[in-house]
């Protein structure tokens, strides 16, 4: 019946929310953060406002989705959907302006080829990242009623199979970085960018706490308040708006990104990717009890406790 699936219109509103939800954060790191005159604290700072920017918004949303949903597959495959739209956002956001703010841009975006075309291209590129290309391409199958077959029901479904196995490997290998990070070796310290730096203060852990467990998740409920307002959650009481809803609390619930180790660990930074392992470790470990509570409160405040 009506509202019982998610319309276009509606998983549209997840990159726009993804965008709301990361420049707030980045104007609570920048309020939250100073930078000093001599330039010292700067590290702190940037990994303050990177964890108050960006949050784990893929692995451990997709995680929760599979361990609420695993016996509701058709809400777990529109949980899974307005996930992957938030991500389309999300993914360039985090490889572009993410950078900016680890101040790795330098090292990955200036080459030898100064021209306009080659800063254009080098843009795409820094687009097209291989979420962005899989959601891209997932959209295009999932939209196009021939291919969707091939893939779902033809002869291509091996290799759907086969991508669904290989993207289960996604979580277990990001936790892998994350782990080889805390396990780095002072052995380095002949190089200037690779030394091993000191742990975030309990000030900036606090910092990050705070706009992580309370004003982020205050945010997002400000946020599907005010698209309500507008009228554009969908049909009050269905199993849509509800799955919207929830999804769009979760993504304002989630701890930092633990992308932000791999992306320091890419240009070779591999002091400030140790400091950022040490910093999300320590997270992680205060996270469980609100992110549990908060959690809560998302699936009951969405409504989607009642489709359970």
């Amino acid at each position: 019946g009506t509202g019982n699936t998610l319309t276009g219109t509606q998983l549209a509103l997840m990159p726009l929310v993804a965008c709301f939800q990361i420049g707030t954060g980045a104007m609570i790191g920048q309020l939250l953060t100073k930078k000093k005159s001599d330039g010292s604290g700067d590290q702190q700072g940037s990994i303050v406002r990177m964890c108050t920017t960006f949050a784990n918004s893929g692995p451990l949303p997709l995680l929760f989705a599979d361990a609420l949903f695993s016996k509701q597959a058709m809400i777990q495959s529109q949980v899974v959907a307005c996930i992957s739209f938030y991500l389309l956002a999300w993914s360039p956001l985090f490889w572009s302006f993410g950078k900016l703010i680890l101040g790795t841009s330098e090292t990955t975006l200036v080459g030898e080829d100064k021209s306009v075309g080659a800063k254009i291209m080098q843009q795409v590129k820094q687009f097209l990242s291989p979420p962005v290309i899989g959601s891209i391409g997932g959209i295009v199958i999932g939209a196009t009623p021939a291919l969707r077959e091939l893939f779902l029901n033809g002869w291509l479904y091996p290799l759907f199979g086969a991508m669904q196995t290989l993207g289960t490997a996604y979580l277990p290998s990001a936790l892998l970085v994350l782990a080889g990070s805390l396990a780095s070796k002072k052995s380095d310290n002949n190089n200037e960018a690779s030394k091993s730096t000191a742990g975030l203060s309990v000030k900036s852990l606090g910092t990050i706490a705070f706009a992580r467990f309370l004003l982020a998740p205050i945010w997002a409920l400000l946020i599907l308040k005010g698209l309500d307002k507008l009228q554009l959650l969908g049909q009050a009481g269905s199993p849509a708006r509800a799955i919207l809803s929830f999804v769009i609390l979760m993504e304002g619930c989630m701890p930092p990104a633990q992308n932000s180790v791999i992306l320091l660990q890419l240009v070779g930074m591999t002091g400030a990717a140790s400091t950022m392992a040490q910093t999300l470790t320590a997270l992680y470990g205060l996270a469980v009890v609100p992110v549990t509570l908060l959690l809560s409160a998302c699936l009951s405040l969405s409504g989607i406790s009642n489709l359970m």
